[in-house]
């Protein structure tokens, strides 16, 4: 693990150098972008955003996933063909449904509106994510917890929670990097106080400020890049595979 993060870092070391010897990034520029206040709000809307519908989709995917694995029914199946709906639907088009369907009301170019749509479009990654995860646990270690005496919450607690823990992982992760660079959607759902890291580069690319466009770039990167090896470090696992057996 230790020389598959080395490796990590030095693609990701050697991706940053490419881009700033290609596009003539200097520091200058770096300090620019810190003190424009556009790309403040930025930076903070995507972190919130990509935090906030990753907790939501793998929180609200596990207990999806726990009801249609373990209690399977029609209503469940129904909801299974509902939530795996939106990630069809191209982006652009989805933003405008959205935009539609919430342009009378107060979320209406909101970062709520854009936390919304995210958690219903990515939903589905956190369910067929958890559910492979809980097909692969046995339904005898829970009867045997309950046989023990703990009760059905204590035993999804400390029984199937721990194994699921490469699985919750991967989910929060995966939504996490979508998230951070999503355009399609955010582009026609978002305001003035709402735009997001990738509207900023969208924006200063069509300026013609390649320049800029190319830190924001680096700067996501940047991002993605601690995060995933905070995780391998947090975590001791390897979430861009799958999960250990």
């Amino acid at each position: 693990m230790v020389l598959g993060d080395v490796l990590d870092g030095a693609i990701i070391l050697a991706i940053i150098a490419a881009s700033a010897a290609k596009n003539h990034i200097k520091l200058v520029l770096i300090e620019r972008l810190f003190q424009a206040e556009d790309m403040m709000l930025g930076l903070r809307n995507s972190v919130v955003l990509a935090v906030g519908a990753a907790t939501i989709c793998a929180l609200l995917g596990l207990l999806f996933a726990y009801r249609m694995v373990r209690r399977n029914s029609r209503p469940l199946a129904v909801a299974d063909y509902l939530i795996a709906m939106p990630i069809g639907i191209p982006g652009t088009v989805f933003g405008v449904g959205m935009l539609w369907a919430y342009v009378s009301t107060p979320l209406y170019l909101t970062l709520w509106i854009l936390m919304l749509a995210f958690v219903i479009r990515y939903l589905v990654y956190g369910v067929r994510t958890s559910s492979n995860g809980l097909m692969q646990i046995d339904r005898t270690l829970e009867e045997a917890a309950t046989v023990a005496g703990a009760a059905p919450l204590r035993g999804f607690l400390f029984v199937n929670l721990p194994l699921l823990k490469p699985v919750i992982a991967s989910t929060w992760l995966l939504v996490f990097m979508i998230v951070m660079r999503e355009i399609s959607a955010s582009i026609i759902l978002s305001g003035v106080n709402s735009v997001t890291l990738p509207i900023l580069t969208w924006g200063y690319l069509v300026d013609g400020s390649y320049g800029i466009a190319s830190a924001l770039s680096i700067l996501q990167l940047l991002i993605v890049g601690a995060i995933v090896l905070a995780f391998r470090w947090l975590f001791g696992i390897d979430v861009r595979t799958r999960s250990h057996d």
